[in-house]
């Protein structure tokens, strides 16, 4: 079943961003992932929480893949880094519907 990474994102600082993005997207690719969406093109139709700067939307082909991805050695110093310049959520949702009839 696949299984979503779904970041809200806003940044403090630009430092650490060019150094991040081409690494992180190697270990996406090699855990099957693929990006749904990196943008910052979106719009505020519901909620009181505060608007992230950023939405990214990564889809895996299961949830192990997501937890490899995200707990991979290779992922932890620019996961760090990524904490030290910008702050948000990350949130992981299974691709099923809990509610759907039947």
């Amino acid at each position: 079943m696949s299984c979503y990474v779904l970041v809200a994102l806003t940044s403090t600082s630009n430092d650490w961003q060019g150094a991040y993005g081409p690494p992180v997207a190697r270990l996406v690719e090699r855990e099957g992932g693929r990006y749904l969406a990196r943008t910052r093109d979106f719009e505020r139709v519901e909620g009181n929480d505060p608007t992230p700067g950023v939405w990214i939307i990564v889809e895996f082909p299961d949830r192990d893949a997501a937890m490899r991805f995200y707990n991979d050695p290779e992922y932890e110093p620019l996961r760090r880094s990524r904490h030290a310049g910008s702050y948000g959520t990350c949130d992981i949702v299974n691709g099923r519907d809990d509610f759907a009839p039947g």
